[in-house]
């Protein structure tokens, strides 16, 4: 595990006032993992969700509050609606919103489902997920500045 001398707050490192929130996509364990590392890295603004059904009602009542989701940080094998299925639906219910998905699942969430893996064809944002199910905070905060326009592709 990497652990940061600087933090990087949206709100108050970069001066901008507008909310980012990000959607973190989950089994419970990887839930709780990402957050608290968002949570360290001062990204503040975030919601949770189980699965994918789960993750688009959490798109609408964040886009209905006036916080709309600016990224979805997912697992890709999932229940009731997984990786592939999110994209399919962010299309279909014409949402613009990039979505992190993590390479490798804990066995929390490959015990849930048999869906092959083919992350690439739905994202082009993946980042390392390890044996151990963690991921380094350096990977996780260089893909969130890119993303969200903090810093040059």
């Amino acid at each position: 595990m990497v652990f940061l001398t600087e933090s990087r707050s949206l709100n108050t490192h970069f001066g901008l006032s507008m909310k980012n929130t990000i959607l973190v996509v989950g089994g419970a364990q990887t839930r709780a993992l990402i957050v608290s590392m968002l949570h360290q890295l001062k990204y503040l603004a975030t919601e949770e969700a189980q699965h994918g059904q789960q993750a688009l009602l959490k798109i609408k009542q964040c886009a209905t509050a006036g916080d709309p989701v600016q990224v979805i940080i997912s697992e890709f094998n999932m229940p009731v609606l997984n990786g592939a299925g999110i994209i399919n639906q962010l299309k279909v219910q014409q949402y613009d919103i990039p979505v992190i998905f993590l390479s490798g699942s804990t066995s929390e969430s490959r015990e849930q489902s048999s869906t092959p893996p083919v992350m690439l064809d739905f994202s082009p944002h993946l980042l390392q997920q390890y044996s151990d199910g963690s991921v380094r905070y350096t990977e996780l905060d260089a893909m969130l500045q890119k993303i969200l326009g903090l810093v040059e592709a």
